[in-house]
């Protein structure tokens, strides 16, 4: 619901502009909430317990893995899942990508835009809140944990292409996997590392991995 009450009373006014003013609206509300999260709670972490069903740890062959990261691997690739066969196989989703792409040609065949984007940004924000339960109690819960993604969340949106859903799927795992691989070979270097991949992707293909791909469709 506040993600709607944003976009309605501000997002959707920036939204014939410039994307930069809606990108800096939105990095500037986050610092003004993550602010008064501090004010009013403090800046310390706090502890955010595992459900007990899965405390444990699973068996995967090779080696075991803690069973809450299982559980989140796996919700994540439901999720994400869902939203691309909604976004590419169906009606619905053939209209929001319209709407969110082509707003001017939208409305000319007689949909009405503002319609459609207000709950899908809602729906966004209502995303982006349940990856932030599932990462709590892996993290710990404070007004900055977002903050030190927001850079490595750009990262793989460009490396995997503007507009592709897949595409920044796909760019994420691998951000994963670099990173993990930095963390334990090279912990001084591992967030440089997503960063030589950006640029390494971008001298390749400048419109990310899957970008031009979802770009003539």
């Amino acid at each position: 619901m506040a993600g709607i009450v944003v976009e309605r009373l501000f997002v959707r006014w920036l939204t014939p502009l410039d994307p930069l003013y809606n990108f800096l609206f939105t990095f500037g509300l986050a610092l003004i909430l993550q602010d008064l999260m501090k004010r009013e709670y403090g800046a310390n972490s706090q502890p955010y317990p595992r459900p007990s069903a899965l405390s444990g740890t699973v068996d995967l062959g090779l080696f075991t893995y803690p069973a809450y990261q299982v559980f989140v691997l796996a919700v994540s690739v439901v999720v994400c899942g869902a939203v691309w066969a909604v976004l590419a196989r169906t009606r619905v989703g053939v209209i929001i990508r319209a709407a969110t792409e082509r707003p001017e040609l939208t409305r000319a065949l007689g949909i009405d835009v503002g319609r459609w984007v207000t709950p899908v940004f809602g729906f966004g924000v209502a995303l982006a809140a349940f990856a932030g339960v599932l990462a709590a109690p892996m993290r710990a819960v404070n007004p900055l944990m977002g903050s030190d993604l927001i850079i490595t969340v750009f990262a793989v949106v460009v490396i995997g292409g503007l507009g592709s859903v897949f595409g920044s799927v796909a760019a994420g795992f691998a951000v994963g996997i670099v990173s993990a691989l930095g963390n334990y070979y090279v912990p001084s270097l591992s967030q440089t590392l997503v960063f030589v991949l950006m640029a390494a992707v971008l001298l390749w293909r400048p419109a990310g991995l899957f970008g031009r791909e979802e770009a003539s469709r």
